[in-house]
């Protein structure tokens, strides 16, 4: 989201190269990074988003679905807003989605307080400040690697 003249303004940017996604995240203009994942007919579902991580470390506040295993990531309301799957089949949104009016609203909100903003892409920033570079995940993966028993 970007504010343009006082309005709310909203980019739908689409499949975008990564280099292009990182130019655009450091840029500062945007007050959120939006991706509404969904579970597929078929059960098939994303797992975390690298670039819901890349938001994170460039500070801008991430508005994503609380699918299993992004709680692990994002705390939400700290470093994030998560989003439930819509559960309310009277309102004809698929249950495999995020209710668009849902999004909308907390789109809304995030785009009038500031504050909320700030906190959020501070906690964003503290989150992927205090996450393991891939060189010490190796280093943790491989040590546990060399604690197990030969094979015979």
């Amino acid at each position: 989201m970007a504010r343009a003249a006082g309005r709310l303004s909203i980019e739908f940017r689409g499949d975008e190269p990564h280099e292009r996604v990182s130019e655009l995240l450091l840029t500062g203009r945007f007050h959120a990074f939006v991706l509404p994942c969904r579970v597929a007919a078929d059960g098939d579902r994303d797992g975390l988003p690298v670039s819901v991580l890349e938001a994170q470390a460039a500070g801008v506040p991430t508005v994503t679905t609380a699918l299993a295993g992004f709680e692990s990531q994002l705390q939400d309301g700290r470093d994030g807003v998560l989003l439930t799957l819509s559960a309310d089949a009277s309102r004809s949104v698929d249950p495999r989605s995020v209710d668009p009016a849902d999004l909308a609203q907390v789109l809304h909100e995030l785009y009038d307080d500031d504050g909320w903003r700030a906190d959020l892409a501070d906690g964003a920033r503290t989150a992927a400040e205090g996450r393991d570079t891939p060189k010490e995940q190796g280093r943790r993966l491989l040590s546990a690697l060399l604690r197990l028993p030969p094979s015979l």
